[in-house]
């Protein structure tokens, strides 16, 4: 899975709450980023990717991989199920708010290898934060998911 959001939103096209994913409309990071605003009238922002079920499930590193700059902290999780486990979510990290852009990587080995469910989803979420701010806007690119 890569997202670099340069011409479309290919991977994190599912979205659960809040205002809609975008596209920045000139350069950002490396030509057009992701971006979303959580506010008062859409406090809350979630966002996933289609479900992925090729994962090889052996112990094999898996990371994510990504840059953004964010005026709120975000989490990072997963989203996986199974006949048994209809929708089980986990949100592995976050970020904290950073005015330049930055790269980071996410290591899931342990959340996919310890689920043992039938496929993932990648998800994004953000919170308007209870002290006093009234919109705060999140951009993201270059989002890759690594596994040998």
């Amino acid at each position: 899975m890569v997202e670099n959001f340069d011409s479309s939103i290919k991977w994190f096209t599912t979205q659960i709450a809040g205002n809609p994913l975008g596209l920045t409309s000139g350069s950002e990071f490396e030509g057009r980023a992701g971006t979303f605003t959580v506010d008062e009238a859409e406090p809350i922002f979630e966002v996933a990717t289609p479900a992925f079920t090729d994962i090889p499930l052996n112990n094999t590193p898996i990371y994510l991989e990504m840059h953004y700059k964010t005026e709120i902290p975000f989490l990072i999780g997963l989203e996986g199920s199974s006949p048994s486990v209809p929708n089980a979510k986990q949100y592995i990290a976050g970020v904290n708010a950073k005015e330049e852009w930055n790269k980071i990587y996410f290591s899931l080995t342990d959340a996919f290898n310890l689920s043992d469910l039938d496929s993932y989803k990648v998800v994004i979420r953000a919170d308007l934060p209870l002290n006093g701010v009234d919109s705060a806007r999140v951009w993201i690119d270059n989002i890759k998911l690594i596994h040998q």
